[in-house]
């Protein structure tokens, strides 16, 4: 993708993520509550699916910009789920190594224009 095919995130693909996580949430607690007892292999299939359909959902949704350089990048859906992370001023941070200038940093969450 070239850098004109990102944006940042808005509040409403933060309210997509949200709703994304609450939804993955709720099937892991009602499935917990039906399948344990009985099916918990079944369970755990359930888990393991959802959490992949989510994590492939956000590695194909979200970019992310270097703090040192600006370089815009995509991560594989593997490092996306290993990577550090967290909240802050204006959108979400990940801890990675840019592929540009080779530093670590948090970079920016960003949004891709086509998923």
């Amino acid at each position: 993708m070239t850098q004109d095919e990102y944006r940042g995130t808005t509040k409403e693909d933060w309210m997509r993520t949200m709703v994304s996580v609450t939804l993955f949430a709720a099937i892991t607690i009602i499935g917990a509550i039906l399948l344990v007892p009985s099916y918990w292999y079944i369970w755990l299939v359930l888990v393991a699916v959802s959490l992949l359909l989510l994590l492939r959902w956000h590695a194909h949704t979200f970019a992310y910009r270097c703090a040192n350089c600006g370089h815009e990048f995509e991560l594989s859906a593997f490092a996306d789920l290993i990577s550090p992370h967290g909240p802050g001023n204006g959108g979400g941070w990940k801890y990675l190594r840019c592929p540009n200038c080779h530093k670590r940093s948090r970079a920016t969450v960003i949004r891709k224009h086509k998923n």
